[in-house]
């Protein structure tokens, strides 16, 4: 079963349990306001996840698509004319030391964040039919399909994806908590954190700097307590803490600060737009200015997907906020119930719910366009359906 709402809890239980820790100097307690917030808006996802978990049943509905070897063909023909158009490729430049960094690649507007969004798409798809069928084909069809976005360096993608199929699998599988089920889990969740921590210190530091120099950047950067410090946890482990914990108190900062004033037109095109489309349609430099209002710590500038609507319209921008993501889910939901989209497009929407803690996902081109693609293909096969009905009648 993939249920958005309980996705949704749980996301905020780990963001809480995590922030309490109290790792890092900058991070005061949670406002009152924020603590009354987050257990209203989980109440809520607890009678809405109750109420709709007869639908949330993982369905295995999804019909051989025959055209995967086409849509491949496609995929890579169009990443070779967008790294023509730019006369570079990004995983050449990083591994090289070419170039210009991928971030600032000129690739072909409008049609290579399109591009990558089908990628994804069709990558949760494939996947979607490996777990379905249990075809050896697909896993390979899978493969291929992540190379182009490893030779893109598209990280964003490779997060909704991983988060998406973990989801997908999840759904598929009556999970049962045994002794040695969580213990394989913790240490699965130690070791996986523990890289994340790793490759951060590599990341981060320079060449010049020593093993322990690298370690204890990021205890500096996020402040570390010397609780922390002096304790037997690896330094690496503070990365994670930092990286869930900074968007929850960055939230905090803004609710006990002054917001400034409402523009509706910002409000719906930051928050529920494409990203692609958003610089035609309102002044993003004043988002970047907003997004980077009272921040605790620079080094850390994301701020939960709140932030924005508060800073807009206060609580009244966050209310609003919620009932339209989730009469945008329920709208959705409504489109694709009965087509073999519905899965996906709720492992989709839970990932959103999961990142939301994070930052504005729903605009983000990597899910919002394969949440479209699940909304079109659904209506298209209804149509079809349709017309089909009829022409034997």
């Amino acid at each position: 079963m993939i249920n958005p709402f309980y996705v949704s809890i749980t996301s905020f239980i780990v963001v809480i349990l995590t922030f309490s820790l109290k790792w890092s100097g900058y991070y005061n307690n949670l406002d009152a306001k924020l603590y009354l917030f987050i257990l209203l808006i989980n109440l809520f996802n607890l009678i809405m996840g109750h109420i709709f978990k007869g639908e949330f049943k993982f369905e295995k509905k999804i019909k051989r698509n025959n055209r995967i070897n086409k849509i491949i063909i496609f995929i890579y023909v169009a990443y070779l004319i967008n790294y023509i158009y730019a006369g570079q490729i990004p995983i050449i430049n990083g591994l090289f030391g070419v170039g210009i960094s991928y971030r600032y690649l000129k690739m072909i507007p409008t049609f290579y964040p399109l591009l990558m969004s089908i990628n994804t798409f069709y990558i949760i798809y494939v996947f979607y039919q490996y777990i379905s069928f249990k075809d050896k084909k697909d896993f390979k069809y899978i493969i291929v399909l992540l190379i182009p976005l490893l030779f893109s360096m598209g990280r964003g993608g490779f997060v909704v994806i991983a988060l998406s199929c973990v989801l997908l699998y999840c759904s598929s599988k009556k999970i049962k908590f045994k002794i040695k089920n969580l213990i394989t889990l913790m240490i699965v969740l130690s070791i996986s954190l523990y890289a994340f921590g790793y490759v951060g210190n590599l990341r981060n530091q320079s060449e010049f700097q020593s093993k322990t120099e690298k370690s204890n950047e990021i205890l500096n950067s996020g402040s570390a307590t010397e609780k922390f410090r002096k304790s037997i946890i690896p330094n690496e482990y503070f990365w994670t803490y930092i990286y869930v914990a900074s968007p929850i108190a960055n939230l905090n900062n803004i609710i006990n600060n002054q917001f400034a004033g409402g523009n509706l037109r910002e409000f719906i095109v930051y928050n529920f737009f494409p990203q692609s489309m958003q610089k035609k349609l309102i002044d993003m430099d004043k988002i970047v200015m907003y997004r980077g209002m009272y921040l605790i710590n620079y080094t850390f500038n994301v701020s939960t997907a709140y932030s924005i609507s508060y800073i807009e319209f206060g609580w009244m921008g966050i209310l609003g906020y919620l009932i339209i993501y989730w009469l945008m889910f329920l709208i959705g939901f409504l489109i694709v119930r009965g087509s073999q989209y519905k899965t996906i497009f709720l492992c989709l929407y839970s990932t959103v719910g999961v990142l939301s803690l994070f930052d504005n996902m729903i605009m983000l081109d990597g899910i919002a366009i394969p949440i479209m693609l699940c909304l079109i293909f659904s209506l298209i096969n209804r149509r079809r359906n349709r017309s089909i009905k009829y022409s034997n009648i």
